[in-house]
């Protein structure tokens, strides 16, 4: 971080602190968040993110003395209805108490940090315009808290067969605690890498999705991931054949795709994947789908999030605008999306006629765009095929405005499917049609049925 930066944005904060640290690190910030109210109105939220470190035990700064709550019949101090409390201090800073309790990091206490400033306009029966710009929040795992509850010691990891390999990890087949497992191993250990790795992991351990990959445990060093085990492999693998699944599982996986990315898309804040390819998607013995490789997934803080710094991804599945480095939002992963179902629909590789740097060209700076086959695409009038072809188009558009986002693909998905399931039920409760009728055949001849009566039989049964 530039001395500039932190002179003119970090510093004011930092001196809001109840508790100041020593030094900062991996600054993240200043954000933007505006959301619409109206043709006049905004609401516009402001973050930073840092990492503070202290000279002293957590433990010790929390019992500091200026972080005790003030006395409520001290002067100056204005207990409001809602049971908060404000501090008028000559400095003109004042400290807002949201939740009861003492200040324990990790434990209890979110506590806001302002300024007349911050407050402008606003009465002291409105605290809707207070800004939580600092303080420790509940329900966020700590890195701490991330190493007692996931890692896992590597001597108990059992690695068989390689199973994939990209440029970054390999993926083993493995036993961990008497399970089998995936074993994702990095091939880097520089810290770099295992920064990264901590930062998947952070994201992954607060995923819990059907259609998630179920993230089982961790080890820093070496640096490796352990995940549940999807015993048919990748979806491009399946496909790599050139052979279709048939129209229902081709739904069916589809569908589940959606569920899944909506549920990243719906978090708050909303978590981007910006990686989803059919290389990622991974299905099991019973067919069910969940997405995995969350290396590069990132929380969206801001309306847009930049993409002017390096970045990693494969450009046959990344959206123009983030092979072109402009800012993007949710709309790229409903682009990544939109190249899956073409996956699926073709059973092929996209863009297989180009180099990767050709890619990026064609797709970031042309007007070409991923086509279904001129001929068409096997069963191209089953229902199902139709609807999925439909929503290819729509979010594999160059243009990131006329993207669906994954709860709309999610419901044009699910009634399409309806729809085919109950016109399927229609069909298979109808009585099967008569034979056919030759109007041009004879009809058989009329006879005389005749039956053959030994005498002798008959007399020797009258004997008797």
């Amino acid at each position: 971080m530039s001395s500039e930066t932190y002179e003119t944005y970090l510093r004011p904060i930092l001196e809001r602190m109840p508790v100041k640290p020593e030094r900062v690190s991996a600054v993240n910030g200043p954000l933007m968040n505006v959301t619409r109210i109206d043709d006049k109105t905004l609401d516009v939220t402001m973050t930073t993110s840092f990492r503070a470190h202290f000279a002293d035990s957590l433990s010790n700064v929390a019992r500091r003395p200026a972080m005790a709550l003030p006395d409520v019949n001290a002067p100056g101090v204005v207990v409001r209805a809602d049971g908060s409390w404000k501090e008028d201090t000559n400095d003109g800073v004042r400290i807002s108490e949201l939740d009861s309790g003492d200040f324990v990091p990790g434990q209890g206490g979110r506590y806001s940090v302002m300024t007349p400033e911050d407050s402008w306009n606003a009465s002291d029966s409105d605290t809707r315009l207070q800004s939580p710009a600092i303080g420790w929040y509940e329900g966020e795992p700590s890195n701490d808290a991330l190493r007692t509850e996931f890692t896992i010691d590597p001597t108990d990891v059992r690695l068989q067969e390689r199973i994939a390999v990209g440029g970054f990890a390999e993926v083993f087949r493995g036993t961990w605690q008497g399970t089998v497992v995936a074993v994702k191993q990095l091939l880097e250990r520089t810290n770099d890498v295992k920064e990264r790795l901590e930062q998947e992991v952070e994201v992954l351990a607060k995923l819990r999705h059907p259609n998630l990959l179920l993230f089982m445990g961790y080890c820093v060093d070496p640096p490796l991931i352990c995940t549940e085990f999807m015993r048919r492999g990748s979806l491009h693998t399946i496909l790599k054949g050139g052979k279709v699944l048939q129209p229902e599982r081709t739904h069916a996986v589809a569908i589940a795709v959606a569920r899944g990315m909506s549920y990243l898309h719906s978090r708050s804040p909303p978590i981007l994947h910006l990686d989803l390819k059919s290389p990622n998607i991974l299905v099991d013995e019973k067919w069910r789908v969940k997405i995995a490789d969350f290396g590069l997934a990132r929380m969206r803080q801001a309306t847009q999030i930049s993409a002017k710094s390096e970045f990693h991804g494969t450009p046959e599945w990344m959206a123009p605008e983030m092979l072109r480095a402009e800012d993007y939002d949710e709309r790229a992963d409903s682009y990544s999306f939109g190249v899956v179902l073409w996956e699926l629909l073709t059973a092929r590789k996209p863009w297989d006629d180009l180099h990767p740097m050709q890619v990026v060209a064609v797709v970031g700076y042309s007007q070409r765009r991923l086509e279904l086959p001129p001929e068409g695409v096997e069963n191209d009038s089953h229902p199902s095929i139709i609807a999925i072809s439909r929503v290819f188009y729509a979010c594999a558009s160059k243009d990131k405005d006329e993207r669906l986002l994954f709860p709309s693909v999610l419901a044009d998905l699910e009634s399409a499917r309806a729809t085919s399931l109950a016109v399927n039920r229609r069909l298979a409760a109808r009585p099967p049609p008569d034979p056919p009728t030759d109007h041009n055949k004879p009809d058989p001849p009329l006879g005389v049925r005749l039956e053959y009566i030994s005498l002798a039989d008959s007399s020797r049964d009258s004997a008797v």
